[in-house]
Formats: C-alpha cells, sequence, structure tokens
C-alpha cells in the first residue's frame, strides 16, 4: 500500500504499484493527543515465538492465513523500527534490511513515497527523530518502560515528555482497548471507506493487555480480492488476544520474514505472482 507522498493535502497517489487501498489524503492536523499507554515489564525475559494460523474470519466465513510474531516484553533491545541500510528516502526488500540489522524476525513498516522511497508519516528510530508529520494518523511507538498507541501531537512529540526510542506511523487504529476501532478511526483520521474495505493483504502492529508486542501478517492478492478487510482484521486481531493495534502500509508491501528467509506469501505487484517489494521501514524483533 505505497503511496505517493501528497505535495498538497488534496493530491491523490498515482504511482502504477499503488494498490487501490492507498489511494487516501495525508492525515488533516491533529490538535490534542489521545493515546494509550501499556506498561511492561522491564525484567521479564524477552519469551519469543512465531507462529501461522489458517482459519476463517467468524462475521463472514472469509479463509485466512495470518503470520504471528510474539515479544513477551517490549525491551528496547528486542524491539525496533529499522530502515534500509541507506536510510530514509532509499528502499529495499525487508529481507534485507532485517538481515542488515539482525532482525530475527521482521514485517514491512510504515507507509513511503513510491517515487522518492521517502518515509511517510512520525518516524523515530533507535531513538533518533527521522520525521514528525503533526497529522491525525495513529502512531505505535516504544518507550523505556511502556508501548504507546493513538495520536500524538508534533507539540508532545518535540517535547520529548515521552522519551520515545521507537515509533512508526499506519492508517488505521483498528483496535483500542481490545474492541474495533475501525468506524472512529476512520472519521479521525479521514480514512475512506474503499482503504477500509478493500480485501488485501495486511499488516499490524499490536500490543497485549500485559505488555507484549506482536506483529501481524495477513497473506493475499489485491487484483483477485483475495485477503482481508480492515473489519476483518481487526476481529482477526481481537480473536488473537491482542490489545490495542495499528495497521501499517499492507497490500504488495506486506511481508513476514524469519531468521532471513519470507516466510508469507508477498505479492509485490498485487497479482498471484509471489515477489517481495522494495519497502523503507520495517518493524524488527531482536529476541
Amino acid at each position: 500500500m505505497v503511496c505517493q507522498l501528497a505535495i498538497t493535502a488534496l493530491l491523490f497517489c498515482s504511482c502504477v504499484l499503488c494498490d487501490a487501498a492507498s489511494r487516501i489524503r495525508p492525515g488533516k492536523k491533529l490538535f490534542n493527543d489521545d493515546y494509550e499507554t501499556v506498561k511492561f515489564s522491564p525484567n521479564q525475559s524477552p519469551g519469543f515465538a512465531y507462529y501461522t494460523v489458517n482459519g476463517s474470519v467468524p462475521s463472514t466465513g472469509r479463509p485466512y492465513t495470518v503470520h504471528v510474531a510474539y515479544l513477551a516484553t517490549g525491551l528496547p533491545a528486542s524491539f525496533s523500527i529499522q530502515l534500509p541500510t541507506d536510510g530514509c528516502c532509499h528502499v529495499s526488500h525487508t529481507s534485507d534490511t532485517a538481515k542488515a540489522h539482525n532482525c530475527l524476525y521482521a514485517t514491512n513498516g510504515g507507509f513511503f513515497n513510491e517515487d522518492t522511497g521517502c518515509c511517510i508519516g512520525n518516524l523515530i528510530v533507535d531513538g533518533n527523530v527521522v520525521e514528525f508529520s503533526g497529522d491525525s494518523r495513529v502512531s505505535f511507538g516504544l518507550t523505556p518502560d511502556s508501548f504507546v498507541v493513538g495520536y500524538m501531537t508534533n507539540t508532545t512529540l518535540k517535547g520529548g515528555s515521552l522519551k520515545l526510542a521507537q515509533l512508526i506511523e499506519g492508517a488505521g487504529w483498528i483496535v483500542r482497548g481490545g474492541q474495533s476501532y475501525i468506524n472512529t478511526s476512520m472519521i479521525t483520521e479521514q480514512i475512506p471507506a474503499q482503504f477500509v474495505t478493500l480485501k488485501a493483504p495486511r499488516t499490524a502492529v499490536a500490543v497485549s493487555a500485559t505488555g507484549a508486542v506482536g506483529l501481524i501478517q495477513v497473506d493475499g492478492v489485491e487484483d483477485l480480492k483475495v485477503g482481508l478487510d480492515l473489519y476483518e482484521f481487526s476481529e482477526v486481531i481481537i480473536a488473537l488476544g491482542w490489545w490495542h493495534a495499528a495497521n501499517l502500509d499492507g497490500g504488495g508491501s506486506s511481508v513476514s520474514v524469519y531468521k532471513g528467509t519470507v516466510v508469507s506469501q508477498p505479492t509485490c505487484e498485487d497479482v498471484p505472482l509471489i515477489c517481495e517489494r522494495a519497502v523503507t521501514s520495517i518493524t524488527c524483533m531482536q529476541p
């Protein structure tokens, strides 16, 4: 779901490989903070696990294959956001970036400009600020003792009170407090219905009520309407036991990498061809 970065707030993406679900305007300016924090135990073992689930969405019966990676704690050394070795405004396969940063497990991360490869939205990598967007899109972050999910103004982010070590922006706060939050986040984030209801591969980052962090990715083929819409995706995430979740870049960008090997079925051109798309940011687990 990569998309050209809008020069103005009215420009839509138009790149050749741009997924239909990416055709959304940039978020409106954010004036108020609205976020949740979940503390984790700094003394707890990372407790990594990776597994897949083949199932059917209870409400619709649609089949899915979901890849889930789990860390029992968010220790700063265990979970991070990473970029290609040349930094933002460069693209690389998630598997290559994962190898460069010694990630045991990784998924694609945030949205980016298809033409330039530049990152879109709030981004902090290992304590270094890449950019703050000031828009109303959901962000997922890590502090020394907590995960932070939700909407953070530039005033809060630049003030440094949260002491964020990692931060990534998505599009759609899809689970809040163990319940679907899509209808509310659509309004807050100005996300159109076609982005939400499109059947497509999906990627999300989530946190449990006890402070575990999860990376959740569903396979699919966008042109064939194979995959999940965000309502179905949130339903699966809730059934898996996650408390808060932020939707990340998806569609042909969605991929899961374990021990340097692609373990999902990425479709970089949104057709039934297995291929990995070059992206900017990734999520990384290093237990």
